[in-house]
């Protein structure tokens, strides 16, 4: 399933979409991200996630990490769901919902809290 020709940077033709970037390809149903120095990912149809390690350094749990956040998301949103970028915390026994645009940082959103209105 992990062929060279069926992960992004491999490809012989990159499909283009409204959201696609350098990294990042976004055609209708064809997810596709290439992270250097950790691996190729796609997301086609809904239904399949694959993937290739850059190389044999990478870990396990790095390749995880962007399986089960962005590779997961991306089969979400071909799916219809609606996805959000955001992270939870508990203040005060109290659950926090901290949500944000995709390029910004949960992190930063920590180090300067503002109350919500």
């Amino acid at each position: 399933m992990k062929t060279a020709t069926d992960v992004v940077g491999k490809l012989q033709v990159q499909a283009e979409g409204p959201h696609s970037s350098a990294t990042v390809q976004m055609p209708p149903g064809d997810w596709r991200l290439e992270l250097e120095g950790v691996g190729w990912f796609r997301a086609f149809g809904g239904r399949q996630l694959s993937w290739q390690r850059w190389d044999d350094s990478v870990s396990d749990r790095d390749l995880r990490t962007f399986l089960v956040t962005s590779g997961l998301g991306a089969l979400l949103i071909q799916r219809g769901a609606l996805v959000l970028n955001g992270t939870t915390l508990v203040l005060d026994g109290k659950a926090v919902l901290l949500l944000a645009s995709p390029v910004s940082c949960q992190t930063r959103l920590l180090k300067r809290p503002r109350p919500l209105t």
